[in-house]
Order: C-alpha cells, then sequence, then structure tokens
C-alpha cells in the first residue's frame, strides 16, 4: 500500500491501485510489488511534511514486532488485563511492555506544541489587554485637553450622541491604522512562521480577518467608556477647567 503523497509522486492523478511499483532505485522484476490500495497520508509529529510512505505485508517484509495497535470500543484501561491475557495465551514467554491509550502517547508528542499553543495565548491577551488600555488611556486623554471646547460644543446645542461620535472618530484613524499595518505585518510574517503552525494555513485571510474585527471591536468598547463621560461633562463646569 501507497500512501496518498507516494501515490501522487508516482503516478501523479491515476490510480495507484493495480500498478506494479519496484522497490529498487532501478526497475527489478525481482523486486516489484503490485499496489492494492492506497493509505491517508500520516506523519509522526505535527512538525514533519507528509511523506512518500509504502506498507509492505508483513509475510512479505519480516520483521519484529515491538508495538502493536489495538482498536476497541469500550474503555481502555479496562483492556489491559486482557490483552496480556491473550497475548500470554499465544507465547507464555512473550513479554508484554507498557500498555498506554493512543490519547495519552498523542499528547505526549504533543507536549511542546501545546504550551507553545498556551504561551502564545497568555501574551495575545497581554497585548489584548495593554490594547484596551490604551486605547482608553489615549481617548481620555483627548477628551481632557478637549474639555472647553467639549463645552462649547454642548453650549452651542450640541446633544451627547455628537461629542460622543467626535470622540469616536478621533479613534478611528490610529486605530484602523494600526489594523492594517499589523495585517500587513502577519501577512509578511506568515512564511516565516509557518513551521510552527498546526493546522492552518500562514496567509489564512478569515482568521486575519477575524482577529482585525476582534480587535475593532475591542478597541471601540475600550473608547466608548471615556467619550461617553465626555459627552455627559456640564457645559459650565467644562468652560471652567483650565
Amino acid at each position: 500500500m501507497l500512501s496518498q503523497t507516494g501515490a501522487r509522486v508516482l503516478f501523479g492523478g491515476e490510480s495507484a491501485v493495480g500498478r506494479t511499483v519496484s522497490s529498487e532505485q532501478h526497475f527489478d522484476a525481482r523486486h516489484t510489488f503490485q499496489v492494492v490500495g492506497v493509505a491517508h497520508d500520516v506523519r509522526f509529529t505535527p512538525r514533519d511534511p507528509y511523506d512518500f510512505i509504502v506498507y509492505y505485508p508483513i509475510t512479505q517484509a519480516p520483521a519484529p514486532v515491538t508495538e502493536a495497535i489495538l482498536r476497541t470500543d469500550g474503555d481502555p484501561a479496562a483492556m489491559v488485563s486482557r490483552v496480556r491475557t491473550a497475548v500470554h495465551e499465544v507465547d507464555p514467554d512473550l513479554p508484554v511492555g507498557e500498555i498506554r491509550p493512543l490519547a495519552d502517547i498523542v499528547d505526549l508528542n504533543l507536549a511542546h506544541e501545546k504550551m507553545m499553543a498556551v504561551l502564545s495565548a497568555c501574551f495575545g491577551l497581554v497585548a489584548l489587554a495593554l490594547t484596551c488600555i490604551g486605547v482608553y488611556g489615549v481617548i481620555s486623554y483627548a477628551a481632557k485637553r478637549r474639555t472647553q471646547e467639549i463645552g462649547i460644543r454642548l453650549a452651542l446645542g450640541a446633544d451627547s450622541r455628537q461629542v460622543a461620535l467626535l470622540m469616536m472618530q478621533d479613534m478611528a484613524l490610529p486605530v484602523g491604522a494600526s489594523l492594517l499595518l499589523g495585517s500587513a505585518a502577519a501577512v509578511a510574517a506568515g512564511p516565516a512562521i509557518r513551521s510552527q503552525l498546526f493546522g492552518i494555513a500562514p496567509h489564512d485571510y478569515s482568521i486575519l480577518a477575524g482577529s482585525a474585527v476582534v480587535l475593532a471591536a475591542i478597541s471601540a468598547v475600550a473608547g466608548y467608556l471615556p467619550a461617553r463621560r465626555a459627552a455627559r461633562l456640564d457645559p459650565m463646569e467644562a468652560l471652567r477647567e483650565e
């Protein structure tokens, strides 16, 4: 049996089933095998690419069996004693090593990736918190500097909604520019971090768009709070501010 990558390399888009391949560098009739199936691509770690894999029947390529995988519908932990008993019924002298659920082995192999994912999530939350604090601080500072202007606008008949909208417009330009620059940097850095990604492409624009929408929404909320407070200023008190 060939892996999907192996079948594609040897036969392109044609069916590999029934075709004959040689295990030598040059075709040799004494070392030929007939392809009876194509197996799904697999990789040993998330960082490995899909590779050319050939599966031989053990009767054609005898080798020591050091590991075996058993599928069960029940609890794998409850099968340990039954597996040992079944093996010893066949050969009482055959040692049976550690028996573990496949999920535990997968978790162990993915420990590094999970740790990096947790660290990345933590750094992302910190960056998000700093973004909220920064936007809130900038809008608050802008509102403080424009207190008298806000008082004049309110005294001349502007309502609180118009004042809040004015403050939000001042925030929209830097936030929009930041999102554009950040998105461009993410696209440019995509190829460099390709090896660190699993399950997503470096140029997955749906994720970039979703991240931009989340950041824009959070920035809007962070900016709305000081903008609303500025819009509720008393005109007379605002005009007395120095």
